[in-house]
């Protein structure tokens, strides 16, 4: 007689996430990340750590949302996804840090812990200076610095002492959490505090795109908060259920939404939290057919990513696609235009701020720009 095996629960959870992280793939490529690469890390790491899957899966998708904008993958010391309260949140590590600064900026940063015993002279002001001989027995630490090199050959550096790194450590409700690399042992909790000086040091720093991301987001997990990527257009089906209470923690909704006519790709933000949402269909308009709406423009984002081939997949040539926000009268969310026109992208810079009209069509899913012109009169 043949018994009919039940899955495993955490294996079912498991494939489940995976889906819905795929769905996220499109939005990882236009950020120039290997998706599929990202993907397979992070499922390993559920497959490595099975008291992640007992969190919020919103959660989890967001993590790894921001380990792609950030360029930090969860894997040797780069990034870490860490459960707490119920939610997994992105950290950005020492090591992360370094080859990010370097990778995108080529920017050389160099971190150590000052011990107890050891040698260490460092002058602030017009003469800035800093000396340090390792001669202490690695066992009290009192303080920790970093220092970037830039290209031309320039030196920055900052030096914590023990007392502020302390604080920020007691500011942070992250750290409370077991599986926070502040208490994962004496080495773990060494590099933290080479990251804290890190982080300090790229308050100095000329920062890009992706170095924004990975500090904004690592900061938010200090505060116990989990940070909706800026850069990047997540499904509709995580966004919508993406919801942010007053202590900045995201939760899921108990009961499944029946499913509803997709909606037309049109995101807009909340004006209270600054989550994009999905707009739905009110109305059809004919490809090609041109309208003109006036406003303001309020914002205006280059993103990249990988262009597909004849087959569907990405491929090494690489695109620009921009998005422009207008502000209209009476309508309380900005509405958000799309065009891969780098002149129309420089004008609208050029016009930020500006009362403007903005010509555009309907092209399948997106609202596409044709024409800025300022108003006049």
């Amino acid at each position: 007689m043949s018994t009919n095996p039940q899955k495993n629960p955490i294996t079912v959870r498991q494939q489940e996430w995976g889906t819905e992280l795929a769905k996220n793939m499109p939005a990882m490529e236009s950020l120039g990340v290997d998706a599929k690469r990202m993907c397979r890390i992070a499922m390993n790491e559920l497959a490595r750590k099975p008291d992640l899957l007992n969190c919020d899966r919103t959660s989890f998708i967001l993590a790894v949302m921001n380990c792609a904008e950030s360029g930090l993958e969860p894997i040797f010391g780069q990034a870490a996804l860490v459960p707490y309260k119920g939610k997994i949140q992105f950290q950005a590590m020492y090591q992360g840090l370094v080859d990010l600064a370097f990778d995108t900026a080529k920017i050389i940063i160099t971190a150590d812990v000052v011990w107890e015993g050891d040698e260490f002279q460092f002058s602030q002001g017009l003469d800035e200076r800093l000396v340090h001989i390792p001669k202490g027995t690695h066992e009290v630490k009192m303080g920790a610095y970093a220092i970037a090199k830039y290209p031309d050959g320039r030196k920055t550096f900052v030096y914590l002492q023990k007392d502020e790194i302390e604080s920020i450590r007691g500011r942070s409700p992250a750290s409370k959490s077991e599986a926070s690399p502040w208490n994962q042992g004496p080495f773990a909790e060494a590099e933290m505090w080479k990251k804290t000086a890190i982080k300090r040091l790229y308050k100095l720093l000329p920062k890009n795109r992706r170095m924004h991301s990975a500090i904004e987001a690592d900061e938010a997990s200090d505060r116990g908060e989990i940070r909706i990527p800026e850069a990047v257009d997540i499904t509709a089906e995580v966004q919508a259920v993406a919801d942010i209470k007053a202590d900045g923690v995201i939760t899921m909704p108990t009961e499944k939404k029946e499913e509803q006519q997709k909606p037309v790709e049109d995101w807009y933000f909340s004006p209270a939290k600054h989550i994009r949402i999905m707009k739905p269909e009110t109305e059809t308009q004919t490809k090609n057919e041109t309208t003109n709406t006036p406003g303001t423009i309020v914002d205006c984002k280059a993103i990249k990513y990988y262009k597909k081939g004849k087959n569907g997949k990405p491929t090494s040539e690489q695109g620009t696609r921009y998005r422009i926000e207008l502000a209209t009268e009476g309508v309380a969310d900005p509405t958000v235009f799309g065009t891969f026109d780098s002149k129309l992208f420089d004008r609208a810079q050029t016009l930020q701020g500006e009362s403007v009209f903005v010509e555009w069509s309907q092209d399948g899913r997106y609202k596409t720009i044709r024409d800025i012109s300022i108003c006049r009169g």
